[in-house]
């Protein structure tokens, strides 16, 4: 079955308190917001960091968890995390500033400007590492990298160790995500620059902007936190990542930052004060292959929609942390979350609350406040076969499956949610049958089962 767009209505809120340019959404429905965050992950475990951002307003900004699990200090709004492949968006800004100067141009093959790399590398356009469509691979598969990279090692190494393998194609032929393409565009930065990376950014982009939490190879002292894994079928348990140096991760993703200096970038970026209006177009537009297919993807940025809306996003994810930055283009919402947990993806539960906002997300309903009538009640068969049902048994509406009996959440228009997630089933009438459409905030909706008998309304009451 196809997936159907989303239809969002936004909910205007009155703010209140202003600092530092942003007003702060008065604290009822912060509240709300604080129950999704605590909802997806253990305050006494490692957790995240969100803020909420729509127009000038903070609907919310909140840290759950531990910045470090041994000596149980707290995360708070100063804590720092890697932030990942989300690095490539200022990259791409890197890139795109020297281009407004007219020092790079984004459609001239990258060996022009840095000759020392392998020949194979060299005939790719600057446009194209940063899309992804350059034919390059990535050298996280070569295992000839992986004995390597926990030791500290200068960019022309890092380079010369990550080049070994041709490109698998010519450019254009395909999307293929590269992190050796945007280590090569790190380099690019130095050599038309005459800086490094690190100088560059924080003289071009994090002192402009005032990013005073904003770090690259390194973390500080202060606010540092700690990185983990947990396993996504023992999600208490936690572990100690694979040790990668951050020289080995450059451009591609060495660095770090508060989840508010996060949100500033991306705010500033939209708002059209760090780029050129074209520049920004430029950056925004899906880049095309040879035969003219669009592929989600810009400079730096993925291009999609998300919660029916277009959406300019991105995520990252390296050992011990995940994060994700999300800019919801017709509600003027930006949502970004970081994390000190790699299996734990922020993404999830700041769709929630987004969707909560903007009333995408049914709104949950008392049992109380439905004595007899529940339409939900019954017999189901879902798309593979596998059938469940959904019963009340007091003030509780049940889910009952081949492993076992769930309560789950009772939303309006018939509808109802797992715990913990901002995905949610709708009874709907398709042709005179009663199916159960999914709808997933990221990927939209689809049919998920249809009702093969339907239980009495007083059933189990």
């Amino acid at each position: 079955m196809g997936i159907k767009p989303l239809k969002i209505r936004s909910k205007k809120l009155k703010a209140c308190t202003v600092a530092a340019g942003l007003s702060v959404v008065a604290p009822v429905y912060s509240a709300s917001f604080s129950e999704i965050h605590h909802c997806y992950v253990n305050k006494h475990s490692a957790g995240s960091s969100i803020q909420i951002t729509k127009g000038n307003q903070v609907l919310y900004r909140g840290a759950v968890g531990l910045a470090n699990v041994s000596t149980k200090e707290p995360l708070g709004q100063k804590s720092v995390f890697d932030i990942g492949s989300i690095t490539k968006t200022y990259t791409a800004v890197a890139v795109l500033l020297l281009s407004e100067e007219k020092k790079i141009n984004l459609d001239t093959p990258l060996g022009t400007y840095v000759k020392s790399i392998p020949k194979e590398y060299q005939h790719a356009t600057v446009a194209q590492i940063l899309s992804h469509i350059a034919g390059f691979p990535d050298y996280l598969s070569d295992s000839r990298v992986w004995g390597l990279w926990h030791r500290d090692r200068g960019l022309d190494r890092v380079i010369k160790s990550i080049t070994r393998r041709k490109p698998y194609q010519e450019p254009l032929n395909s999307y293929e995500y590269s992190n050796t393409g945007y280590i090569l565009l790190g380099k690019l930065i130095e050599k038309v620059s005459g800086q490094t990376y690190r100088e560059f950014l924080e003289q071009r982009i994090f002192k402009p902007l005032k990013l005073n939490n904003t770090y690259v190879f390194e973390q500080p002292s202060k606010h540092k936190t700690v990185g983990y894994f947990s396993a996504p079928n023992a999600p208490k348990k936690l572990y100690y990542p694979e040790k990668v140096s951050r020289t080995w991760m450059h451009a591609a993703g060495a660095i770090s930052a508060t989840v508010s200096d996060l949100s500033q970038f991306y705010m500033s970026l939209h708002k059209g004060e760090i780029l050129s209006e074209s520049s920004y177009l430029r950056m925004m537009r899906r880049a095309k292959l040879s035969d003219g297919t669009e592929i989600d993807y810009g400079l730096g940025i993925n291009i999609n929609d998300v919660l029916g809306v277009p959406t300019l996003f991105h995520e990252g994810r390296v050992p011990g942390y995940a994060s994700w930055s999300a800019y919801f283009k017709e509600l003027d919402i930006h949502a970004v979350g970081l994390s000190n947990d790699e299996g734990i993806h922020p993404g999830p539960a700041t769709l929630h609350m987004v969707a909560e906002y903007t009333k995408l997300l049914p709104a949950r309903v008392s049992l109380a406040d439905k004595p007899a009538e529940i339409a939900l009640l019954g017999h189901y068969q879902k798309t593979d076969g596998e059938r469940f049902e959904i019963k009340r048994s007091g003030a509780d509406l049940i889910l009952v499956e081949k492993g076992g009996e769930e309560v789950i959440e009772l939303r309006e228009n018939n509808s109802y949610s797992h715990k913990c997630s901002g995905n949610f089933f709708t009874l709907e009438n398709n042709g005179g049958e009663a199916v159960l459409m999914f709808t997933d905030l990221y990927r939209g909706q689809s049919t998920y089962a249809k009702r093969v008998s339907q239980q009495s309304a007083q059933a189990g009451s």
